[in-house]
């Protein structure tokens, strides 16, 4: 992701390391700087369990920025159900919230607002 990566130049390259997200929200929970960590499931499932006092939201869908809208409308499906967010839960994550992008105006709309 061009927002994370830019080779070194001005962004360290532990940067791109998703450890390194969760130790950045767990410092910012820990000062109040913010209440709660939005993540995907399997990001949540690999590095929660390091960080377990901060709150997470967890998304279900998702998309990269690689395809362009001029090449093609925005459709974000859900990678994850909630089964999955209830395992994290079972297993002592501490989900205080589900997260669903719908791209609203994009002719996948509907499908979209029917997954969700």
């Amino acid at each position: 992701n061009d927002d994370f990566y830019d080779g070194g130049d001005t962004i360290p390259l532990s940067s791109n390391d998703p450890g390194h997200l969760f130790e950045i929200g767990a410092r910012a929970h820990a000062d109040g700087t913010i209440g709660v960590l939005a993540g995907q499931c399997g990001l949540i499932a690999q590095y929660a369990r390091d960080h377990p006092d901060v709150p997470y939201l967890v998304k279900l869908n998702s998309k990269s920025h690689l395809v362009k809208t001029a090449q093609r409308d925005p459709i974000s499906q859900a990678l994850w159900d909630m089964d999955d967010v209830m395992s994290l839960v079972h297993n002592g994550i501490n989900v205080v919230g589900i997260g669903y992008t719908v791209y609203i105006g994009s002719e996948y709309e509907h499908e979209m607002l029917t997954e969700a």
